[in-house]
């Protein structure tokens, strides 16, 4: 039988609790599963683009970090032989083969998705140096022609190389989004032209994307190779921020 045990309060008096002691609760108790040992606790590390976001977050209005978008390989305007007074990139994610049958079956890229575009094919043809890497919002659908839609692109943040990236202003920017990444009540009527230069390869299915001057050219070589080269060695500290600079000059 479970003795009762008898107030002492008098009436018209309010004690406070008295604080338990810790040490004398075992695991069961439910107190002990909110007390976690300091070298428990997981900590969030920052990384270099949480701060760059961090930075521009005042022009796009969100606090949002590294983690938060979704990374899909892509093609950025760089490097492309026709110069493009609008700069869009172009999504490439790469697909195994069944999938290349069945795309309509791979979730959509819906507005209002946190996005990571990145060229990771420029990066492999100039020797880690120059990846494009844009992070931002899948705006609406503008227009459509073959293969594609054409989404603006509320960008957050655009870098444009590996080591000590630094934010490039961009005023508008806009991505190819591949028809099998639409969602059908985003669909719009199909122009008839290639304006990304766009090719359908007979026997083939579906649109594929524009070749690359690597892949054009046999044996091609970065414009800037000996400088990069030079500074992967450590031999020109300053040609990083002077790329970032020529840039920034010749996007403004």
């Amino acid at each position: 039988m479970t003795p009762t045990i008898q107030s002492t309060t008098k009436p018209g008096v309010q004690l406070s609790k008295p604080i338990p002691d810790i040490s004398m609760l075992n695991m069961s108790s439910p107190i002990s599963t909110i007390i976690t040992p300091n070298s428990d606790i997981t900590r969030y590390l920052e990384t270099n683009y949480d701060i760059l976001l961090r930075t521009q977050a005042r022009q796009h209005g969100a606090m949002l970090r590294e983690a938060d978008y979704v990374t899909i390989r892509a093609i950025s305007y760089p490097h492309w032989e026709k110069e493009r007074a609008v700069p869009i990139w172009i999504l490439d994610p790469k697909l195994a083969k069944i999938r290349e049958e069945y795309p309509s079956e791979l979730p959509k890229l819906k507005s209002q998705n946190l996005l990571h575009l990145c060229d990771e094919d420029l990066a492999e043809h100039s020797n880690g140096f120059e990846l494009h890497s844009a992070r931002g919002r899948r705006g609406k659908v503008s227009r459509r022609e073959f293969g594609y839609h054409i989404c603006e692109f509320e960008l957050h943040l655009y870098t444009i190389t590996a080591h000590q990236p630094l934010p490039i202003p961009m005023s508008k920017m806009y991505i190819a989004v591949p028809d099998y990444l639409i969602a059908e009540e985003e669909m719009l009527e199909e122009i008839n032209f290639c304006s990304l230069e766009q090719r359908i390869v007979k026997g083939e299915y579906g649109i594929r994307s524009p070749l690359r001057p690597w892949e054009k050219r046999k044996g091609w070589k970065h414009p800037a190779e000996r400088e990069i080269v030079k500074f992967m060695n450590g031999e020109d500290d300053g040609f990083i921020e002077e790329w970032n600079e020529e840039y920034i000059n010749r996007m403004t």
